[in-house]
């Protein structure tokens, strides 16, 4: 049977008559991939059961795909029986992400869309979050760094923080600081403060008061302390001095320190160098979205993953965000933007295999 879409007609021929299978194309004006669908149900699973009716959008693609393997991120050697099946691994033949190999990747599926925003089109690389993140702890490795050098933990918790500016989302201190204030405390900057805000209008005694937050179990104080008491990881408070990268006394440290601090340094030095290339692809505002890479915690994770339950909820009930970590995209019909776009995107993969390399020297902690 040929489905023709563009005209709603459906011409049943006989699939072993040559001279009907022609005739019936040359009456819908098809030259597959062309202007319908084909359905060819007694063929079995491994070809194709329809093809695009867009002509035009696959042409762009099947450019994009060629441009892709022009510039070292190549089509895979082997079969496929669809353009999007080309494609798929194709934008993940990436040397960087090769080298590392599968094991050591955190979660992050990447896509290649077209999306029409108005009547702006553009071709569209995308990183969206997946679940069963890893949960990495900071207690042992910032206690132990800062007392080899005052400040060189910090160093560390820097270049966790610095994942954000590199539009590669973690769930570390600062996002559970920022969203604890958003979903608990309504602006309060102390217990007390928030305290009296949850009790107003019932005139609260000083008693009252002490057991509105004995019995709640998301306070300043409590998220404080399951990040160790430094303020400063959340975002309150004044910020800790970390060390230089120029002052690190190597010398000092062990084997596997200096390999981790390696990483963390060479994933600071990377993300400066990558923004500049994928600042002029980045025009979707992901302020609103969630998923994120991995999960941070100090040591005890609860009140972490707590924050975070509420807050993909709050998105998802406010339909306002998406699970997408970074977004790059260009013009579909200017196709002299596409080796900028490109190479943008095999930096951002690049930078993302850094920073799985940096994390997953931390501890990680089941859950």
């Amino acid at each position: 049977m040929l489905l023709d879409t563009h005209a709603g007609g459906e011409f049943t021929i006989d699939i072993a008559s040559a001279s009907g299978a022609a005739t019936g194309l040359r009456f819908l004006g098809m030259n597959a991939p062309g202007a319908g669908l084909w359905c060819l149900p007694e063929i079995g699973p491994d070809v194709p059961q329809s093809l695009s009716t867009d002509k035009e959008d696959q042409q762009r693609l099947a450019q994009f795909s060629l441009q892709l393997h022009k510039q070292g991120v190549r089509l895979l050697d082997q079969e496929f029986t669809t353009l999007k099946a080309a494609i798929a691994p194709q934008i993940l033949n990436i040397s960087h992400l090769r080298e590392l190999g599968p094991q050591m990747l955190l979660p992050l599926h990447s896509c290649l869309a077209i999306e029409t925003e108005g009547d702006a089109r553009y071709i569209t690389l995308r990183g969206c979050a997946e679940s069963n993140l890893s949960v990495f702890s900071l207690k042992a490795t910032v206690e132990r760094l800062n007392q080899v050098q005052a400040g060189l933990g910090w160093y560390v918790t820097d270049a966790v923080q610095m994942s954000h500016a590199a539009n590669l989302r973690l769930y570390e201190p600062s996002y559970f600081g920022t969203y604890a204030e958003m979903l608990y405390f309504y602006g309060a900057e102390s217990d007390e403060e928030f305290a009296a805000m949850a009790l107003e209008g019932e005139d609260p005694t000083p008693e009252d008061m002490a057991q509105f937050l004995e019995d709640t179990p998301i306070t300043r104080a409590r998220v404080v302390e399951s990040f160790g008491g430094h303020a400063h990881l959340l975002g309150w408070g004044e910020p800790a001095k970390p060390v230089k990268a120029s002052q690190i006394q190597w010398a000092s440290l062990t084997p596997q320190d200096a390999k981790l601090l390696k990483a963390a340094q060479q994933f600071i030095r990377q993300a400066k160098k990558v923004s500049k290339l994928t600042a002029p692809f980045e025009e979707r505002d992901t302020g609103a979205d969630f998923g994120a890479l991995a999960i941070i915690v100090w040591d005890d994770p609860d009140i972490g993953i707590e924050i975070m339950d509420a807050a993909e909820r709050d998105s998802y009930e406010c339909g306002e965000g998406a699970e997408i970590i970074f977004d790059l995209r260009a013009d579909i019909d200017k196709p002299e933007t596409w080796p900028a776009l490109i190479t943008a995107y095999k930096a951002q993969m690049g930078l993302y295999a850094q920073l799985c390399t940096f994390l997953r020297l931390l501890p990680e902690k089941e859950i």
